[in-house]
């Protein structure tokens, strides 16, 4: 782990932030202007109608991908790891949501890619690149999967696995199912895990917090 003051812990963190935000902004361009076929044509494909057995399943994932469940399990999570007295994880829980959604937002006003044509199985507002359901469910569920597997002592390994599991396949699912009730093509699902993804780990990696839970513990962690 390389030591780092607060100040410069901050400016590595809102140059990483930027960065993706200019990444974020030039493929969201060049997709946009492409409007490639395959991408159009895959999320006819996956689209889903109404009367569909899947449909109601959908609108469920869908729904816990909604701010209003995100902010819940939000607020669970800081408040259980605050209770604990791990500070600075519950820095990066913050830093993680917030860093995720403020990309989202600048960038779907900034691309402003249109979403794909009706109809809509699901109400959805604003532009569509990229998935802010897609990217706000990796941030806040990876975020308390990344906590968790750092607890110290560390649980069982197949816990472990199974919890990781389980959270890959719920944002997952998400994900999915915005394609399905066509409000997003696949490549506004995928851009939004690849650029959440990668501030998840970064922001992981530049407040120092541990790869794993053996190694040693931190003074701010508890």
């Amino acid at each position: 782990m390389i030591d780092r003051t607060p100040r410069a812990t901050a400016e590595a963190l809102a140059a990483g932030w930027a960065a993706l935000l200019a990444v974020g902004y030039l493929i969201g361009r060049i997709v946009t202007d492409a409007s490639w076929r395959w991408d159009w044509s895959t999320a006819q494909h996956v689209r889903g109608a109404e009367g569909q057995p899947l449909l109601g399943i959908m609108r469920i994932l869908t729904t816990l991908g909604s701010p209003l469940v995100l902010d819940a399990v939000f607020a669970v999570a800081l408040a259980a790891i605050l209770v604990a007295h791990r500070r600075r994880d519950a820095l990066f829980l913050m830093l993680a949501g917030a860093g995720s959604v403020l990309l989202g937002q600048v960038l779907r006003h900034a691309v402003a890619r249109a979403r794909p044509g009706g109809p809509h199985l699901t109400h959805a507002n604003g532009f569509s690149w990229p998935s802010g359901h897609a990217g706000s469910s990796l941030a806040l569920y990876g975020a308390v999967l990344m906590i968790g597997l750092s607890e110290r002592p560390p649980s069982p390994r197949w816990v472990a696995y199974g919890a990781a599991g389980a959270t890959a396949v719920l944002v997952g699912l998400i994900g999915f199912s915005r394609v399905y009730l066509g409000v997003h093509y696949p490549t506004d699902v995928a851009a939004s895990w690849a650029l959440v993804g990668t501030w998840l780990m970064l922001t992981w990696r530049l407040l120092g917090l541990p790869l794993s839970p053996q190694r040693a513990r931190l003074p701010c962690t508890g």
